[in-house]
């Protein structure tokens, strides 16, 4: 298991600083060399000034000494992500009522904010009926409250963002560029590209194209970035719905979404392809908002 000084140092590495910036004002470099090797540990007072001169807030240095440790927590974690990959949601529901209960996830901040995803996920896709998002707020009062964002609060972000009330979700967008400058790992811009696409559909559920287009345009950049050909066809295919429901290049833009749809199919992806059908039918065909497009 990582020690807080190892943890440290990676932290230190990570933003490019030296023992002695770290250091200065606060203890000397070998002190802080020492930590790093555990053979020293310091004052509490001490640490909190080691953690501001990081940038670190207390809650996010303890989420990163979470992610490198061996926890006996991984187990259900693990188990978890297993689950909802499979779709089997209501035996995910069981074992959130039997096994990964509140009572186990209690002590833990992220063991405490894997059971709320996943409650939401299970809720919203069996009982969408009785889901209050109220019920989910404290993941985004978590996420509000770091003052950066490292890899965990980016994959929380992205994996639980359609929790979010909508003014929520949109104060999230607006922090993101500043809180998450600072990630750097190795697959961060996909799940970037899913946080903003996922914003993209929730402003489309309310009306608000000129916002979805940027959460769009996000999305495809973030795509390109990581060189994810399935996500950029998605964004080109939102991009040119959002254009529809503008009425701008009708017969142009029908084209280029049926197109990219026939690459999913070509491609392999058919419930992806047949997901986008069903998106083209909510947000052009069928639209009950009853409101014209705010990009005209």
């Amino acid at each position: 298991m990582a020690t807080v000084g190892q943890i440290l140092r990676q932290l230190r590495v990570d933003k490019n600083l030296t023992q002695r910036e770290v250091a200065a004002g606060i203890m000397s470099r070998s002190h802080l060399s020492e930590l790093e090797h555990g053979d020293y540990y310091p004052a509490y007072d001490t640490m909190l000034a080691l953690l501001r001169r990081l940038n670190v807030t207390l809650k996010e240095f303890q989420t990163e000494i979470g992610a490198a440790s061996d926890e006996p927590g991984r187990a259900y974690i693990q188990h978890t992500n297993h689950l909802s990959t499979e779709q089997k949601l209501p035996e995910l529901e069981r074992y959130l009522t039997d096994v990964f209960t509140d009572d186990v996830a209690r002590g833990d901040l992220r063991l405490r904010m894997k059971r709320l995803n996943m409650l939401g996920l299970v809720n919203f896709e069996l009982h969408p009926q009785t889901v209050d998002l109220n019920d989910y707020q404290p993941i985004f009062d978590y996420l509000l409250g770091c003052q950066n964002w490292h890899e965990y609060e980016i994959r929380l972000l992205a994996n639980s963002i359609f929790l979010a009330r909508y003014d929520v979700a949109k104060m999230l967008a607006k922090q993101f560029t500043t809180k998450g400058k600072r990630v750097h790992f190795n697959d961060f811009k996909i799940k970037v590209a899913l946080f903003f696409h996922n914003l993209m559909e929730t402003a489309l559920d309310h009306g608000e194209d000129k916002l979805a287009r940027q959460y769009a345009e996000q999305s495809l950049f973030y795509s390109k970035a990581a060189h994810n050909l399935s996500f950029q066809i998605d964004a080109e295919i939102f991009l040119a719905m959002i254009e529809l429901r503008a009425g701008r290049n009708g017969v142009e833009n029908q084209q280029k979404i049926e197109h990219r749809i026939t690459m999913f199919d070509e491609l392999g992806y058919q419930d992806v392809a047949k997901s986008c059908r069903q998106a083209l039918q909510k947000y052009v065909f069928n639209r009950s908002d009853g409101a014209s497009s705010d990009l005209k």
